[in-house]
């Protein structure tokens, strides 16, 4: 495996974040991709709605993604109820799991911890350290399910440790482009 897309979604109530890094081992290349949404969820009633417009766009992203790279992985950040605003729990559970079904083959990841594993100093060396404001950083979150996702399958973290092996020792891959969509 020569190229490699890693995509991290990371839901929110307000702002939703999609980050995808893409790696060409072949050509030594870096492409990071972003995409916001805003205003996903709603309150119908007692029911939580996820708007299906978003859900077929993120869908498409990520198929968009598999035809031009069949190795492709997405990783959708999880949520744990912590009890404090119910009905701000239950949005975001409902969010995630959408998400997560809409999209084949996306995995949830844990993020407790995240932050010792995918570093400051590592989201820098992917140009992965500051995006556009959104509402709590999604981006950047997303960026860190990304790298997160691609370090626990030990074929993928073979790829991401040849990126930072090469850049730290004085062969860095040139960044094709840090898009926003």
């Amino acid at each position: 495996m020569t190229e490699l897309t890693l995509i991290g979604i990371d839901p929110g109530i307000r702002d939703t974040g999609l980050v995808a890094i893409k790696l060409d081992s072949l050509r030594l290349t870096l492409q990071v991709t972003t995409q916001v949404w805003s205003g996903v969820v709603t309150k119908d009633g007692w029911s939580i709605k996820v708007d299906p417009d978003f859900l077929d766009e993120v869908d498409s992203f990520v198929e968009h993604e598999n035809m031009e790279n069949a190795a492709t992985f997405t990783f959708v950040e999880g949520f744990r109820p912590r009890g404090r605003d119910m009905m701000q729990d239950k949005n975001m559970t409902t969010l995630v799991q959408a998400i997560n079904t809409a999209i084949k083959g996306s995995k949830i990841v844990d993020n407790t911890g995240i932050k010792k594993t995918v570093t400051e100093p590592l989201l820098k060396l992917f140009g992965c350290q500051r995006f556009s404001a959104t509402h709590h950083a999604d981006l950047k979150s997303a960026a860190r399910v990304a790298l997160k996702g691609g370090i626990d399958i030990p074929p993928l973290n073979r790829i991401l440790s040849d990126y930072v092996r090469d850049n730290l020792n004085g062969t860095p891959w040139s960044v094709g482009s840090i898009q926003t969509l």
